[in-house]
């Protein structure tokens, strides 16, 4: 179905709020830090990224989240100001794709397998590199059955200035060669070609294990700077979370 009015669409990460109003295929989006997310910070957030009446404009609002804590005061700031209730991610059945999931799972991993949907026929896999990086498998009946959950680039290099004597914080880049030449491509080969490389290696393994090779959509904030680096053919899709928050609430009101 096609929506009549413009919806807000968020996602609460583990390093960011992505917030986008519009609908599936057309939208204004922003972000930003979960470190500086409270009730004040994200009403102004909201209102500069969006303008002072994005309240009055929305026909819905949809929120998945991988951060309880932050959750409910957000929830009630967007309702207070909107007068509409904030509709949350089902982790049995999302946007099409059902679950047999044992145990908890990121809505977040759930939603892009929804927007995943919307262009890709399943069965189908799902990498995303933003705080961790995961590999999210949906097979040919719309199940996600499971998948893997690793390290992500910034979270990696992050963790190896915190944990050693000498090796300092590094910013990211997409262009290092293999065989850095100092400490700092070092550093960046590593995070950023083994993640490419830990991506085809599990990407091949997936593949031997479901008996066919599914196509591989790729998203997520670390995804531009692994993308160069595969020798592997995959989708590039940046805005894949947001795209599947717009196609779930599309998907509920079907439903209705």
């Amino acid at each position: 179905m096609t929506l009549k009015k413009d919806i807000l669409a968020l996602g609460i990460g583990n390093t960011n709020l992505q917030a986008a109003a519009g609908r599936y295929g057309g939208f204004a989006a922003s972000h930003m830090p979960i470190k500086d997310l409270s009730r004040e910070n994200f009403l102004c957030f909201m209102e500069k990224a969006f303008g002072p009446g994005i309240w009055e404009k929305p026909g819905g609002i949809i929120l998945s989240t991988v951060f309880p804590e932050k959750t409910p005061g957000i929830i009630d700031a967007i309702e207070e100001k909107t007068g509409k209730p904030v509709r949350r991610i089902d982790s049995k059945a999302c946007g099409g794709i059902t679950s047999k999931y044992r145990g908890l799972l990121g809505e977040d991993r759930l939603v892009c397998c929804a927007g995943a949907l919307r262009i890709a026929e399943p069965p189908f896999l799902v990498a995303d590199f933003g705080t961790a990086a995961t590999i999210n498998v949906v097979d040919k009946n719309k199940t996600f059955i499971g998948g893997t959950i690793m390290t992500g680039v910034k979270t990696g290099l992050l963790a190896l200035s915190e944990g050693t004597a000498q090796l300092p914080l590094t910013e990211l880049k997409p262009d290092s060669p293999v065989i850095g030449i100092n400490t700092e491509q070092n550093l960046i080969s590593g995070a950023v070609i083994g993640a490419a490389c830990a991506l085809e290696g599990y990407i091949t393994r997936i593949w031997a294990e479901l008996g066919y090779e599914a196509p591989v959509i790729i998203t997520g904030g670390d995804a531009a700077a692994v993308l160069p680096h595969l020798r592997l053919r995959c989708q590039y899709e940046p805005e894949l979370l947001i795209q599947g928050l717009f196609a779930v609430y599309e998907y509920m009101e079907a439903e209705r």
